[in-house]
């Protein structure tokens, strides 16, 4: 619900003392709840001006699980993200995101 939710994921990241972990709650991609469900809960997202940010739970699908805990809630409505900031390396903090807004992680 951030607009640039990518500097304010990299901000929280970067407050990390070096033993600290940060935690990600969004909605996920909505594909488990049907078409009625995710046209309900879609327009009502929308009213709020809000949008699932389907990229990242995508990315975050991606990376192997030595690197953080992947939670999809029930019909993938919501996803909760656990890691410690050292388990992506290099490309943590302040590089997570390349200049055209793409992700420098990989799995």
């Amino acid at each position: 619900m951030i607009p640039d939710w990518r500097a304010a994921l990299v901000a929280g990241i970067s407050a990390l003392s070096g033993d600290g972990r940060w935690h990600v709650v969004d909605f996920g991609d909505l594909k488990g709840l049907g078409f009625l469900g995710r046209w309900a809960l879609t327009a009502w997202l929308k009213a709020f001006h809000v949008s699932p940010r389907v990229e990242f739970l995508t990315m975050l699908e991606g990376v192997s699980p030595e690197k953080g805990e992947l939670t999809l809630l029930g019909g993938r409505y919501a996803f909760i993200y656990r890691s410690a900031p050292n388990n992506f390396g290099e490309s943590c903090p302040s590089t997570l995101w390349r200049a055209d807004h793409s992700f420098l992680i990989k799995p």
